[in-house]
C-alpha cells in the first residue's frame, strides 16, 4: 500500500519523467488547477513529510488496480529505438516550459516567478522537487542573460539552490562564458559567487574566464596598454593568493600583447602614440616565462602558438627562439606530455606553431631559410608528424604557411620557390582543398610575389653576348615589352630582365582582370591597392630602363590613389640613378617631390586614411633623405642645402627628446607585500582588493632590447654623406656649410642619444661647481 502525500502538484508542476500519475480532487499547492499524484514518483524520491492519514483516507489496491498501474507504467517508458526527441534551442524549451506550467508569458521574469511562487510552498521538503529538469535550468538562465537581466539571473540560481537540483557538469563555465558577462566583469563577478553559494566551486577555468571578461571590460573605457596591463596584475593577484588561472588566462593576456603589437598605430607624432609594439612583444615573452616558473611549467600548444608567434612580429625577429620551442614541442610529442596530447591534440594549434617558426626564419634572411622550407616540407610530410607511438597524418599547409614561405622566397630571390608557391596556392583554390585549407591568392601572397621578382637576379644579360651591330639595349627590350601579351605563356624560370617583366605583366593583368568583362576568379580576392602597385614597379625599378620604369610609374599612379612608399621608392629610385640619366631623374624628381608635399599636406588635414597613407617617420625621413641625395649627386648643392634647413626648421632635434608617455615600464616591480587572503572565495571582494605591487618574478627579455615608439622623422650621416661628400670634394671653402651639415646630424644623434638614456633610467652624474685647483708648471707662467 502507497500512502499520498497531501502536498500534491498539478500536471504543469510535476516532474517531466512522471508517467505514473493519476488525477485527484485535491488542488495543487503551486497554482489552482486540479493536482496529479504520482506513486512511481514517491517510490523514486523516498519518504516525505506528510501527515498521517486515518484508515478511511488510506486507499486498497486491488489486483486489477495494481496490474493497470504497471501497464500504464512500462508502456510509456520510453524505448531505445525510439529515443526521447531533445527540444532543439533556447526557444523551443522556454515554450515547452510555459507549456508545462500553463503560462500566458514565455520570459525568463515569468518563469522564474512562477517556480518561485511553488517554491516558496514548500519549504519542508528536503528533496529535489523537480519542477525544472537540471538541464532546462541553464536556459532559463541563459535567457535572462541575453536580455542582461542580471537581477533575475541572480534570483533564477538562488531559486535553483532552493529547487534542490542536481548539479550540472561544467554549468558554471557556460554560463559564465555568456558575452553579457564577457563585457562586464562586475556582473561576472556576482554571478559566479552566485554559483559558488550554490554548490560550484571556484576553479582555475573559471578564473581564466574572469580574466577574459575583466580584459574585455577594461578595453572599452581604458587605453589598450593600460587595460591590458592591470588584467595582468589581476593574474598576479591570484597568484599571490595561491590560485592562478589555467593556462587560457594566460593565453589570453599574451593574445592581447600581440594583437597590440600588430595593431598598434605608429603613424602619428611624438607624444600620441599609447602602444610600444616591442614592449608589447617583450611582454608576451616575459609573461611567458614567469607562468612555467609560477604557475604552469608544461605549456599547451596553444600558449606555445602565441609565443611563437611573437617571435616573428616587430623589427626583430628571434628565428633561434622560435625553432628552439618548436623542438620542445616536438620532443614533448614523441615523449607523450600530457598538457600536448590531452585531452585531444590540437592540430590546428600545432600548424600554427609550425607557421610562426616558418615565418619567424623566412623574415630573418637568407640565413634561416633554408630552415623555413624544412619545416614546410615537415609539415606536409606523407608520414605526419611523430608521436609518442603513433604519427599525426592528415596536416597540410594553409595560407599562412603558404605566405611565410613566399616571405622566405621574396628575401633570397628565389624565382623558383616563389613561382611553385603561386602554383600551389592557384592549384589548392580550384580543388578548393580537401582538407579544408584555405589557401587563397591574397594581397600579402601578391605582394611577396611581386618583391620576389623585384629581388630575382637574372643569370642571362643582354649585354653579356651584344654585338657592334646589334641593335641598343631599350630597343629591344620595348619590343619584347610590346609581344610580352602576344607571346605564349612560358613555364620555365625567367632567364633575362625581360622575361621577367613579361611575367609580371601577365600577373598584374589578371588581377586587373576583375573590372573587366571577363575576370579571372583565381585572383578575385586580390585587391587593386597601393601596395600592390608598389610591388609590381619595384620590378621594373630593378630590371628596366629609367625612362620605361617612369613611363609605368605614370600609367600605375592614376590607376590607384598613392600612399608614402610609392613616393618614396620613387625617389630612391632616382637617386640611384645612372650617371647619363642624372638630369632627366633630377627633373622627373622635382615633379615628383611637389606631389609629395601636396599629398603629404592632404594626409596631415585629415584628406587620406592615415592607415592606408603608410606616413610613417621613417616613410618621411627617407623621402627627405632621398630628394637631398638626389640633389646632391646632381650636384645641386644649394638645393640641397635648403632642403636639408628646411628639414631642421620642421623637425629640429629637440623635438626628438620629447619622449611619448611609455605604455609598459621598463623597471622592474618587486613583490613588497601580499594581498590579503580572499577566504571566503568572492571573486566582488577580490576585485575591489588593492592591488599590491607583484611583477614578473622572472623576464625573458631586457630593458636595452625594448625599441621606443613615437620618434620623430631625423637624418644621420648616413643619409647626407654624399652631400657633405660633394661639399667637402669640390666646394671646400664653403666652411659653414659643411659645419651646418655636421651640426644637423650630431644634434639628432645627441637627441636620440640622450632620449634612449632616459627610458633606459640611464642618469647623468650633475656637473660639479667646485673648481678644481690650477696645476703650478714651473719656469714660464705661459703654457701652450
Amino acid at each position: 500500500m502507497i500512502a499520498r502525500a497531501t502536498r500534491t502538484l498539478c500536471n504543469s508542476c510535476r516532474i517531466r519523467f512522471d508517467h505514473t500519475s493519476t488525477f485527484i480532487k485535491r488542488s495543487c499547492v503551486a497554482c489552482p488547477k486540479p493536482a496529479r499524484w504520482s506513486s512511481f514518483a514517491a517510490l523514486q524520491r523516498g519518504s516525505i513529510n506528510s501527515t498521517p492519514l486515518s484508515q478511511d483516507d488510506t486507499s486498497h489496491y486491488s489486483e486489477q488496480q495494481l496490474q493497470s498501474l504497471y501497464s500504464d507504467l512500462f508502456s510509456s517508458l520510453p524505448s531505445a529505438a525510439q529515443p526521447i526527441p531533445a527540444l532543439e534551442g533556447s526557444i523551443e524549451t522556454l515554450q515547452a516550459l510555459q507549456d508545462r506550467f500553463g503560462l500566458d508569458d514565455a520570459s525568463h521574469r515569468a518563469l522564474i516567478n512562477h517556480i518561485q511562487t511553488a517554491t516558496e510552498l514548500i519549504t519542508t521538503s528536503r528533496i529535489h522537487l523537480g519542477l525544472v529538469l537540471d538541464t532546462e535550468w541553464e536556459t532559463i538562465i541563459r535567457s535572462a542573460l541575453d536580455a542582461r537581466d542580471l537581477e533575475y539571473a541572480l534570483k533564477g540560481l538562488d531559486i535553483l539552490k532552493d529547487h534542490r537540483a542536481n548539479q550540472v557538469e561544467n554549468l558554471d563555465l557556460r554560463l559564465l562564458n555568456h558575452p553579457y558577462l564577457m563585457q562586464d566583469v562586475y556582473a561576472f563577478s556576482q554571478l559566479s559567487d552566485k554559483l559558488y553559494n550554490v554548490g560550484y566551486p571556484v576553479s582555475a577555468d573559471r578564473l581564466s574566464y574572469l580574466v577574459a571578461s575583466h580584459l574585455h571590460s577594461h578595453l572599452r573605457e581604458q587605453p589598450r596598454m593600460i587595460a591590458i596591463k592591470s588584467t595582468q596584475d589581476l593574474i598576479h593577484k591570484l597568484e599571490a593568493q595561491g590560485t592562478p588561472p589555467s593556462q587560457d588566462g594566460y593565453a589570453t593576456i599574451m593574445r592581447a600583447y600581440l594583437d597590440a603589437s600588430r595593431d598598434s598605430n605608429l603613424l602619428s607624432e611624438t607624444g600620441t602614440s599609447q602602444t610600444n609594439p616591442s614592449a608589447a612583444i617583450a611582454a608576451v615573452h616575459d609573461l611567458f616565462t614567469h607562468m612555467r616558473y609560477v604557475a604552469h611549467p608544461n605549456p599547451s600548444l596553444e600558449t606555445y602558438s602565441v609565443v611563437i608567434a611573437a617571435c616573428a612580429r616587430g623589427r626583430q625577429v628571434n628565428p633561434l627562439r622560435a625553432l628552439e620551442l618548436l623542438q620542445e614541442i616536438k620532443q614533448g610529442l614523441m615523449s607523450g606530455r600530457t598538457e600536448l596530447i590531452q585531452p585531444q591534440l590540437d592540430i590546428s594549434s600545432l600548424v600554427a606553431c609550425y607557421n610562426g617558426t616558418i615565418r619567424a626564419c623566412a623574415r630573418a634572411g637568407a640565413r634561416f631559410a633554408g630552415d623555413a622550407f624544412r619545416l614546410a616540407k615537415e609539415l606536409v610530410q606523407p608520414d605526419g608528424i611523430p608521436i609518442a607511438g603513433a604519427t599525426i597524418s592528415g596536416i597540410g599547409p594553409d595560407r599562412k604557411t603558404m605566405t611565410a614561405l613566399m616571405h622566405s622566397a621574396k628575401r633570397i630571390g628565389d624565382l623558383a620557390r616563389t613561382r611553385w608557391i603561386l602554383t600551389e596556392v592557384m592549384r589548392a583554390q580550384l580543388t578548393e582543398f580537401e582538407n579544408g585549407s584555405e589557401a587563397i591568392l591574397d594581397e600579402e601572397i601578391m605582394v611577396c610575389a611581386f618583391q620576389a621578382y623585384s629581388a630575382f637576379r637574372p643569370s642571362f644579360r643582354r649585354e653579356m653576348t651584344r654585338n657592334q651591330t646589334e641593335e641598343p639595349e631599350g630597343t629591344a627590350i620595348e619590343e619584347d615589352v610590346i609581344t610580352a601579351h602576344m607571346s605564349a605563356p612560358t613555364y620555365t624560370i625567367p632567364q633575362s630582365a625581360p622575361e621577367a617583366l613579361k611575367e609580371a605583366d601577365i600577373l598584374l593583368s589578371r588581377i586587373l582582370s576583375k573590372h573587366t568583362t571577363s575576370p579571372d576568379h583565381l585572383f578575385s580576392h586580390v585587391p587593386i591597392s597601393a601596395r600592390i602597385m608598389n610591388a609590381y614597379l619595384g620590378i621594373y625599378y630593378s630590371h628596366a630602363p629609367l625612362e620605361r620604369a617612369l613611363v609605368k610609374f605614370e600609367e600605375c599612379y592614376s590607376r590607384v590613389e598613392p600612399n608614402a612608399y610609392t613616393f618614396v621608392n620613387l625617389l630612391e629610385h632616382l637617386a640611384r640613378a645612372a650617371e647619363p640619366d642624372r638630369q632627366h631623374s633630377l627633373a622627373f624628381a622635382k615633379k615628383t617631390w611637389i606631389n609629395w608635399q601636396v599629398w603629404i599636406q592632404r594626409v596631415n588635414d585629415g584628406q587620406t586614411d592615415p592607415i592606408l597613407a603608410e606616413a610613417t617617420p621613417r616613410a618621411i625621413e627617407r623621402a627627405w633623405a632621398a630628394i637631398i641625395r638626389i640633389h646632391s649627386l646632381c650636384d645641386d648643392v644649394e638645393t640641397a642645402l635648403t632642403l636639408l634647413r628646411e628639414f631642421v626648421t620642421k623637425y629640429p632635434p629637440a623635438c626628438l627628446n620629447t619622449q611619448s608617455p611609455s605604455s609598459l615600464s621598463t623597471q622592474r616591480s618587486r613583490l613588497e607585500h601580499l594581498p590579503p587572503l580572499n577566504s571566503d572565495k568572492s571573486l566582488t571582494t577580490l576585485l575591489a582588493t588593492p592591488t599590491p605591487r607583484v611583477g614578473l618574478l622572472v623576464r625573458f627579455t631586457t630593458p636595452e632590447q625594448i625599441t621606443e615608439p613615437g620618434i620623430g622623422p631625423h637624418l644621420l650621416f648616413s643619409d647626407l654623406t654624399l652631400l657633405h661628400q660633394r661639399l667637402v670634394s669640390r666646394h671646400s671653402y664653403r666652411k659653414a656649410d659643411i659645419a651646418f651639415v655636421t651640426w644637423a646630424c650630431k644634434s639628432y644623434e645627441l637627441q636620440l642619444k640622450r632620449r634612449r638614456d632616459r627610458a633606459l633610467g640611464v642618469v647623468k652624474p650633475a656637473r660639479s661647481k667646485t673648481k678644481l685647483p690650477e696645476k703650478d708648471h714651473p719656469g714660464d707662467s705661459s703654457h701652450p
